[in-house]
């Protein structure tokens, strides 16, 4: 068995998964922003990324090696998770009060809206999110995993939009293929750099 395989997540797979992004994510600028930073993050950080993924799962986007050292999700630009019930909103809202910092809600809902504007109208897909845990981390498994769904993508010509929340993982994008387009400036917050990948350009 390939240690770093690449390979659609089950969900079994997802508490693995989250907890990559937490060790992926845990000194994350924008996470560090955002999220509660007291003796609870570590159950609210968990709670987070749990709950991401779970919304974002059945876009069938989500790909993970088989010991759960690099994970990855992704999902199209038309996909809408399932909407809400008035009791789920309740209990969400009730949770992101317990997440987030004490200016979370409207720093989250502000992200949110920057993020959608200058998120690309035309057909993609985007690369939510890709974690690496720690002792995995500079020996090329996150190139290699990411280039497995790229290839796909590539071959169907369709661009592929991320948001880097670090500006120290921007080189790692440009050397497959992305492009800086613009940039987000958080309030009171750090910077979220804005890149595309456009197989279609590439060929002309």
């Amino acid at each position: 068995m390939n240690r770093y395989s690449f390979r659609p997540a089950l969900p079994e797979d997802i508490p693995e998964i989250a907890e990559t992004y937490i060790q992926a994510f845990n000194d994350d600028p924008v996470i560090q922003w955002l999220i509660r930073g007291d003796e609870l993050r570590s159950r609210a950080i968990r709670e987070y990324f749990g709950y991401g993924l779970s919304r974002f799962f059945p876009a069938g986007g989500v790909y993970t090696s088989d010991d759960h050292m690099v994970c990855s999700s992704w999902f199209p630009s038309d996909y809408k998770p399932k909407k809400l019930t008035e009791e789920e909103e309740k209990k969400l809202a009730i949770m992101r009060v317990f997440w987030y910092t004490e200016k979370g809600s409207w720093k989250y809902e502000t992200m949110n809206r920057l993020d959608e504007e200058r998120t690309p109208t035309y057909s993609h897909w985007r690369l939510g999110m890709l974690g690496v845990r720690p002792e995995a981390q500079g020996k090329g498994v996150g190139s290699k995993h990411v280039l497995e769904k790229l290839r796909m993508l590539d071959e169907a010509g369709t661009p592929v939009y991320l948001t880097s929340s670090n500006p120290r993982n921007v080189p790692f994008y440009e050397r497959l293929g992305f492009s800086v387009v613009d940039r987000i400036q958080l309030p009171e917050g750090p910077v979220i750099t804005c890149m595309l990948k456009n197989p279609s350009l590439e060929r002309l």
